[in-house]
């Protein structure tokens, strides 16, 4: 297990937090990845869902 810890803005999306983590990591875009906060879950789709939809 790797942890990491780092502070971004309040109002960062999860999308772009989602970019953060690959730099820091090294990472290329070939992780598949879920947020969970407060116990909701939140993936890929439903980010970029919201991303396009601006809500």
């Amino acid at each position: 297990m790797v942890w990491r810890r780092l502070r971004v803005a309040a109002d960062t999306s999860l999308a772009a937090l989602h970019f953060i983590i690959r730099i820091i990591q090294g990472w290329g875009d070939d992780h598949l990845h879920q947020f969970h906060i407060y116990g909701k879950g939140y993936d890929e789709a439903l980010t970029f869902r919201i991303i396009r939809s601006g809500s």
